[in-house]
């Protein structure tokens, strides 16, 4: 814009100040820098809050400058999932104090308490500056929560019809509908070398509660004369091995990979498990 000008008037012979140059280009800056600042100046003094009334609770470590940084993108981004319940921070001149609308509810121990007092579904660590071990720390207390397992437990699988394909198709259902994308992804991470160690123990009570309450339900078949004796152990590994490939190729490729929806692919999944086993 402002060379067009310069070139109009060059060829026009326009007659105006030195200063007319400096200032137009002060002027336009100005101007294009409060549209593109306009709208985060909109929600972030007039609409603070509007967009996560819902979502998942979000637990943020650490209510310095970091934290501050999380909580206001969460409040003023559209594209930020997920509200920000309370902060926990070590410092105990912050505790009990509130961080732009969130509440500082504690310090690093407090976590477990507060993950079932304020529904916690994730947690954000916002220390920067914190050790490897502190950090290490702050995932175990997160990941010895039962809610971080997603549900998935032996008494969800307890309704069960005795019927093989009815039931074949609830415990494939009642999996994958609380295996999302967002849990797959959280478990990959937990299996990073650096703290695989103390994190198995905790990953392996998901496969662990579906390969019992499966294994357990085809004996009881079994002994109902419902089904044929067999390797039961096998057939539920064969079994949880479908589910667990589904759900991660679902998580890492979405649509990229394949467009078979869940419901379909544990239909067809379903009639191919019944011709492997014998009634």
């Amino acid at each position: 814009m402002s060379l067009t000008q310069i070139a109009g008037m060059i060829l026009l012979d326009f007659k105006v100040p030195r200063s007319y140059f400096v200032l137009s280009f002060i002027i336009l800056c100005a101007g294009e820098g409060m549209i593109r600042l306009s709208y985060r100046i909109l929600t972030s003094l007039i609409l603070p809050g509007t967009y996560h009334k819902e979502g998942n609770h979000i637990l943020i470590v650490g209510a310095g400058t970091s934290g501050a940084v999380i909580l206001r993108e969460m409040l003023t981004s559209p594209y930020a999932q997920g509200n920000v319940v309370c902060f926990v921070d070590d410092d105990k001149n912050k505790i009990g104090k509130i961080l732009n609308g969130v509440p500082i509810a504690g310090k690093r121990e407090d976590i477990p308490k507060l993950v079932e007092r304020y529904g916690v579904d994730e947690i954000y660590i916002a220390m920067p500056s914190a050790s490897a071990k502190n950090k290490k720390e702050i995932i175990l207390q997160g990941v010895s929560q039962e809610e971080w397992r997603a549900g998935i437990t032996p008494d969800i699988f307890k309704h069960v019809a005795w019927n093989l394909q009815e039931d074949l198709e609830m415990f494939m259902r009642a999996y994958l509908d609380r295996m999302t994308a967002d849990f797959v992804n959280l478990s990959v991470g937990l299996r990073a070398p650096q703290i695989y160690e103390e994190t198995a123990p905790f990953i392996m009570k998901v496969p662990r509660s579906f390969l019992s309450a499966f294994t357990d339900y085809l004996n009881r078949m079994c002994e109902m004369g419902k089904l044929s004796e067999g390797d039961f152990t096998a057939s539920a590994l064969a079994v949880f091995s479908s589910l667990f490939g589904y759900a991660f190729l679902n998580a890492s490729f979405g649509k990229k990979l394949t467009e078979v929806e869940k419901d379909d692919y544990i239909k067809s999944s379903v009639q191919l498990f019944l011709k492997g086993f014998e009634v």
